[in-house]
């Protein structure tokens, strides 16, 4: 069962102006998703599955993580 209230993409940039790093969120219609953090030395993005197996309640499953690092990062 899938909650479609919840598919769509949010993101914490607008709450964060002039920080260094912003959140992304995104559920899609099919039950995957993903998950992005990025900051001015790496960017790491999930991959998931999702589904709400009861009202008030998301169950996720990570599929797959990838982390970038940019040169020089510490």
């Amino acid at each position: 069962m899938r909650d479609d209230g919840l598919v769509g993409r949010w993101s914490s940039a607008s709450l964060e102006q002039g920080a260094m790093e912003a959140g992304t969120i995104g559920f899609l219609p099919d039950g995957t998703g993903w998950y992005e953090l990025a900051n001015v030395y790496s960017s790491s993005v999930d991959r998931f599955g999702w589904s709400t197996p009861a009202p008030g309640r998301l169950r996720l499953r990570v599929l797959r993580l990838l982390e970038l690092r940019w040169p020089g990062a510490p």
